[in-house]
Formats: structure tokens, C-alpha cells, sequence
């Protein structure tokens, strides 16, 4: 991986490698648990174990990395656009803001992920009673 090692020899503490490379793992891993899937079928408990451990590296290492990386990652691809000299910084700005819209609609369907890597709830809009006196 060049990309990551150039982006590693640049800010050795960057947001961008550590969760590219946290991102690559866990991808990784989610490969593994599903190999392992193949060798539990005649065993429900260890099926059961085995999607247990899944789910905990999607909703939790992997879901963590993508949100940890999302603004990084703007910030990086926006800085990119401004050095080339053929895109004008009105195109980069656009680039940008079409991916920030991508977030807005997933957190406005409830598709976002909270810090701890779970789903978060859709919230109900409610009207609350005034208080009695």
C-alpha cells in the first residue's frame, strides 16, 4: 500500500492513515468471520458464536473507523482539489458539500452510527403536555 505508507511518512499521527489502515483491518476481519461461517454450519452454537462475533466487528471496529474518518477524509480530498490547477475551488467545494449532504440523509434516516459503533435510534417527535400545576 503506497498510498498509506506516503500518507503515514507525511503525519505518522494522521487521522487519515490510522483509520484507512484500521478500516483495511477490519475489513479483513469481517472476511474471516465469514469464512469461519462456512465451518459452523452443522453447529447452530457455534453459529450463533461466530455471527456474534460479526456483528460486534461491523457495528463496533468497522463502523467506528468510517466515522472517524469521514471529516478527515473531506478535509484531505478538499485540499487535493485546490491543488489542481484545472479544478477551480468552486468544484472542490462542491465535491465536499455532496458528500456532507450523503451524511445529512443518513443521519436523518437513522442510518448513522453513535460513537460506541451502535446504530443510533431514530428519535419520534413528540409534544409534551404542559405541566399541572
Amino acid at each position: 500500500m503506497d498510498f498509506l505508507e506516503k500518507l503515514r511518512e507525511e503525519d505518522p499521527k494522521g487521522a487519515i492513515a490510522y483509520h484507512m489502515e484500521g478500516l483495511l483491518e477490519a475489513i479483513k476481519n469481517v472476511q474471516s468471520w465469514f469464512s469461519k461461517l462456512d465451518d459452523t454450519l452443522e453447529d447452530p452454537a457455534a453459529t450463533a458464536k461466530t455471527l456474534v462475533d460479526l456483528q460486534v466487528e461491523v457495528y463496533s471496529h468497522l463502523s467506528y473507523h468510517m466515522k472517524e474518518l469521514r471529516r478527515p477524509m473531506n478535509r484531505f480530498i478538499e485540499a487535493l482539489y485546490k491543488k489542481l490547477p484545472e479544478v477551480n475551488e468552486e468544484e472542490a467545494l462542491m465535491q465536499v458539500e455532496q458528500v456532507e449532504r450523503v451524511e445529512q440523509v443518513e443521519r436523518k434516516n437513522g442510518s448513522s452510527v453513535t460513537k460506541s459503533g451502535k446504530p443510533a435510534k431514530r428519535r419520534r417527535k413528540t409534544s409534551r403536555a404542559p405541566a399541572r400545576k
